[in-house]
């Protein structure tokens, strides 16, 4: 019987090839869509990071107002020091018109006195002034001083004038930062087909009451904040209607006569530290990294805090978020 020439190795690989090539086609794949909607759990951790980072340009918007605020105290408090020291330099240009006009009668010494008196600034008019003979040592200090002072005070005026333009101008850019979040907040917001925002409580929050106190500013500032449970977030808000992180706190303490800063970075700026073990009500928490967030201790493990966009004034466990510190108003 004749054998057949088995057949070449790569005659072997062309057949498989061709085999695989028709197995592939004969599958039928299903279309793939031309653009999925992403999944409701995506959309939550979208809108979770939106809120998030909203949070944190308000806390930045919030800051730059204290910045703004400090500055023009600044500003107010130089023009209140310089305005009287004009004053004193405009009484002696009167003086020194007085000493013109004797000249003049003795026709002596005029042409100093004309050129003090036509010096188109104040410091020009000091300099003139101090070159005159007829003014004791102590007169000339006294003058020398004024115009020393004078300088210094109108170059930090300047500098006070240039920083609250540039803040107004960062302001600005905060708050545009500001509406870009929050249409893609509200964008997100509407692409989960109207659901309500998922707001996630401890449990514990629905035994827990507010705890008995011994008077003082601390129980002041607690009560007002479990007052504000329910009410809304609003950025940049400190009651009585609304408020954000910084709002409440602020405005809890505002409430016990203590005046603590809209920004909760600035808070624990002047906060005097604690430890966990050391918490008492009222005492302040701050949160994350940039310290962005911050709520009020109020007791059994147990914060008062404004969470986010959506979220309204609420009970939550201390460790809600990762903390980074916590402080007792001075």
């Amino acid at each position: 019987m004749p054998i057949s020439p088995r057949p070449g190795r790569a005659a072997t690989l062309l057949a498989a090839a061709t085999l695989t090539a028709a197995a592939l086609a004969a599958v039928v794949l299903p279309p793939r869509p031309a653009s999925a909607e992403p999944s409701g759990q995506d959309l939550d951790w979208r809108i979770s990071q939106a809120t998030q980072e909203l949070e944190v340009v308000v806390e930045q918007y919030n800051g730059l107002r204290e910045d703004l605020r400090t500055t023009r105290q600044q500003t107010s408090s130089l023009t209140a020091k310089i305005d009287p020291l004009a004053q004193q330099i405009q009484a002696r240009r009167e003086q020194v018109g007085v000493l013109a006009a004797a000249a003049y009668r003795n026709g002596a010494g005029l042409r100093p006195m004309v050129a003090m008196l036509t010096s188109e600034s104040p410091q020009h008019f000091v300099d003139h002034l101090l070159m005159l003979g007829e003014l004791s040592r102590d007169q000339q200090e006294v003058i020398a001083a004024l115009g020393s002072s004078q300088e210094r005070f109108q170059a930090a005026r300047e500098s006070a004038r240039q920083l609250t333009t540039r803040q107004q101008a960062q302001e600005q850019r905060l708050a545009a930062k500001k509406k870009q979040v929050e249409g893609e907040l509200a964008r997100l917001v509407q692409l989960r087909d109207g659901r309500p925002v998922k707001i996630t409580s401890d449990p514990r929050t629905a035994d827990h009451r507010l705890p008995t106190l011994s008077p003082g500013s601390a129980t002041t500032a607690v009560k007002y904040a479990y007052a504000q449970l329910g009410k809304r977030y609003r950025w940049g808000a400190a009651g009585p209607d609304a408020f954000d992180c910084s709002g409440l706190t602020a405005a809890a303490w505002h409430a016990a006569g203590v005046r603590l800063p809209h920004s909760s970075q600035r808070q624990w700026s002047s906060m005097t530290r604690v430890s966990r073990p050391e918490l008492q009500p009222g005492d302040l928490i701050f949160y994350y990294g940039d310290i962005h967030h911050v709520g009020m201790y109020v007791g059994g493990g147990m914060m008062i805090h404004a969470p986010q966009e959506g979220q309204p004034v609420s009970l939550n466990a201390v460790n809600f978020q990762p903390v980074y510190g916590y402080g007792r108003p001075r």
